[in-house]
């Protein structure tokens, strides 16, 4: 009779369970675009309460997306693929970019309470053919973007300590287009007393391509104390204005390189200039080595400057310079480093520099880089040194690394 009554227990349990499961199948719905709750009214706010007591009516659940349509800034960027740029080998490009018409502002919305309480805030393109799971969406429409940023901000500083709610909220009011945008980011930026929250500010307003934008971030960097936010508004230059204002950015970073800051924020500076492309960013970087005497700074511009294939390329020259003259051996070794090896300008470059110096250091790091190198011409190189060189060091180094070359030189072929 006891296992009859436990087995009896088991068999209810299961078909409680499965019961529950199928009710929830049953129940769990996926939403698209088309099955938008459309909501009319006056103001945003005699818009949102409308949505909330119509969704409170059907009694659908605790949460609801409540979404509207507002004016946009040319160039936003709000889905997963957007900027993505699609290129292959027969020079065929595609940049891919959204349409501004379908940008959007969605709030979670909790209406357990006396009060609706916003709990996330996601800005997303509606042309997009996103899916929403078991929540419904209540269209709110168009919305005048003063009343969106209002609301937006409302939510923002009604709820401080919700970081991902507040980051939402950045986002959503660094797409608008409008001129009260910059000066609300820049205020929270300046203000706030969480970095993250600072560094969020200053990422979007360092996306609005603008004038006032630049002008925001000299102000910021100016005003502030910590290194970190320092080194976030050095790396937001590079990513706000577009081509006419690359050179003030080129500019302004210079100066930060060249500056009395903390070595952390120079370096990021150096950083962000190595990122541009063109010739002309090598002959900046090594503009700003010949200012300095910082040699952590000196590193790491030679660690970033680019060295092109081509056969007459000026950095291969300052660095050659750099590695037979300077009298740091950290800095001579990282000039050599920075050598190409895979074009015979390069290599002859490295023999130059063995041929001419004095120091056993920077002959092994010749060595070690010749070794590197799939040319026969370098691999001759290390045979006549096995071979012919005074220094017993130098024919031993150059010996074990002919051992294990690939390539055979060509006098013993």
């Amino acid at each position: 009779m006891y296992k009859r009554t436990n087995l009896t227990l088991l068999l209810a349990a299961l078909f409680i369970l499965f019961g529950a499961t199928a009710l929830a199948q049953e129940t769990g719905r996926t939403y698209t675009r088309a099955d938008f709750v459309n909501i009319d009214g006056g103001s945003l706010q005699e818009k949102i309460d409308r949505a909330v007591q119509q969704f409170k009516g059907t009694r659908q659940g605790d949460t609801v997306w409540i979404a509207y349509h507002f004016q946009s800034r040319d160039g936003i960027q709000l889905g997963p693929f957007s900027g993505s740029v699609y290129r292959d080998g027969d020079g065929i490009q595609l940049t891919y970019r959204e349409n501004p018409d379908g940008a959007a502002v969605f709030f979670l919305v909790d209406v357990t309470g006396s009060r609706p309480a916003f709990t996330r805030v996601k800005t997303l393109n509606v042309n997009e053919p996103y899916l929403f799971e078991n929540r419904p969406v209540y269209w709110l429409g168009n919305v005048d973007t003063g009343q969106s940023l209002a609301q937006l901000e409302t939510i923002m500083r009604g709820d401080p300590e919700n970081k991902d709610k507040v980051r939402g909220a950045l986002r959503a009011i660094g797409a608008h287009n409008n001129p009260r945008v910059i000066p609300m980011l820049k205020d929270v930026a300046l203000k706030d007393k969480t970095i993250d929250i600072q560094r969020a500010a200053i990422t979007y307003l360092a996306r609005i391509p603008a004038k006032e934008s630049l002008d925001a971030l000299d102000e910021l960097f100016a005003a502030a104390d910590s290194t970190t936010i320092k080194q976030a508004i050095v790396g937001a230059y590079t990513t706000t204005g577009d081509r006419v204002s690359e050179k003030r950015v080129l500019d302004r970073l210079t100066a930060i390189a060249k500056s009395e800051e903390r070595i952390e924020v120079r370096t990021e500076a150096v950083r962000k200039i190595a990122g541009f492309r063109g010739d002309a960013i090598a002959d900046r970087l090594f503009e700003i080595y010949d200012r300095l005497n910082d040699r952590e700074i000196k590193l790491e511009i030679l660690r970033r400057v680019a060295v092109s294939d081509g056969t007459d390329d000026r950095a291969v020259k300052r660095l050659t310079t750099i590695a037979k003259n300077d009298p740091d051996l950290n800095l001579q070794r990282e000039a050599i480093n920075r050598i190409s090896i895979r074009n015979d300008d390069g290599i002859t470059a490295l023999i130059d520099i063995y041929n001419s110096s004095n120091s056993d250091s920077v002959k092994v790091a010749i060595i070690n880089r010749l070794a590197q190198s799939q040319s026969r011409k370098a691999a001759d190189k290390l045979l006549a040194i096995a071979r012919e060189d005074a220094n017993p060091k130098m024919r031993q180094a150059a010996v074990s690394k002919l051992s294990n070359s690939p390539i055979t030189p060509s006098v013993i072929r």
